[in-house]
C-alpha cells in the first residue's frame, strides 16, 4: 500500500463533514488494508454501534445480549489495550458462553480479529475491533505489518468523531 494513498485517505478522514462520512471514510481504509470488518462503540457497554458486520450476526448478538458476556469486551474492560482477540483467552479464562461467541462469531465469518481502546468519552472507555475471515496466523501478521498505519488511523478518527459529535 503506498504512502501517498493512505495520507490522501487520512486527509479525508480529517475533513469528512458528517459521523456517516466519516464512518463510510474508515470502512473503505480499513478495507483497503485487507480488513474486512470493524465496529466502533464509542462507550464500551453502550447501546450505539457502528460496524459493518453482517446483519445476521448483529441481531443474534443484540437478540441474544451477548454484549454482557462478550469476552472481546470484557478483555478490553480489564486491560485497556490493543490485543489479538485469539489472545483473549491468555488474558483472561473464558468460561462456556463465552467460548460459545467466539465459536458462532467464527462461524459469522469473524474469524480473526484486533481490538483498540477508544475514549471519545471523558473517563468512558470504548472499543474499535478490527476482524477478519483470514486465519489467526495471518490476521497476526497483517496486524503486525500495519499496526502504526492502524493506530494513526484510529487516532485521527476518533479526533474527528468527537469533533463532529461537539457540532451535532
Amino acid at each position: 500500500m503506498q504512502k501517498s494513498w493512505i495520507a490522501e485517505k487520512l486527509w479525508a478522514l480529517r475533513t469528512a463533514r458528517t459521523l456517516d462520512e466519516l464512518i463510510l471514510f474508515l470502512q473503505e481504509i480499513l478495507e483497503a488494508m485487507e480488513f474486512d470488518y470493524f465496529a466502533f462503540k464509542p462507550a464500551l457497554y453502550g447501546p450505539e454501534v457502528h460496524t459493518n458486520f453482517s446483519w445476521e450476526w448483529c441481531k443474534r448478538y443484540r437478540d441474544c445480549d451477548y454484549r454482557l458476556i462478550d469476552p472481546i469486551l470484557a478483555v478490553m474492560e480489564a486491560l485497556g489495550l490493543s490485543f489479538l482477540w485469539e489472545r483473549a483467552r491468555v488474558y483472561m479464562p473464558l468460561n462456556t458462553e463465552q467460548k460459545t461467541i467466539m465459536a458462532e462469531a467464527r462461524d459469522a465469518g469473524l474469524v480473526s480479529g484486533a481490538a483498540f481502546p477508544v475514549w471519545i468519552f471523558p473517563r468512558v472507555k470504548g472499543i474499535i475491533s478490527l476482524a477478519s475471515s483470514m486465519s489467526d496466523h495471518d490476521f497476526a501478521r497483517l496486524f503486525a505489518a500495519r499496526y502504526e498505519d492502524i493506530r494513526l488511523l484510529l487516532q485521527i478518527f476518533c479526533e474527528r468523531f468527537k469533533q463532529l459529535m461537539r457540532n451535532d
